[in-house]
């Protein structure tokens, strides 16, 4: 959930690196080429193994993340929600 690097394997274009733990910074860029975004979050919450909660601080992006892992009756369940501000046009 919080393999922060790992997370090309599931976001197209994704590029992450950052530190773990409440307060830790991680930013991400998004795209191909020249074309993309770069992302920057704050981590706000921290109860591993099972939530992270994050605080988008970027250009673009702002608003709050959350990654979740419950337990469900086949071993687990993760969800990811997102509240976003998108920018003004």
């Amino acid at each position: 959930m919080v393999d922060w690097p790992g997370q090309r394997r599931w976001i197209i274009g994704r590029r992450v690196h950052g530190g773990q733990g409440l307060g830790a910074t991680v930013v991400g860029r998004t795209g191909i080429g020249l074309l993309g975004f770069t992302d920057t979050v704050v981590i706000t919450g921290w109860e591993p193994p099972r939530r992270c909660v994050v605080h988008h601080t970027g250009r673009l992006v702002r608003g709050d993340g959350l990654f979740e892992v419950t337990s469900a009756s086949a071993g687990s369940q993760f969800s990811w929600t997102e509240q976003l501000q998108l920018p003004d046009a």
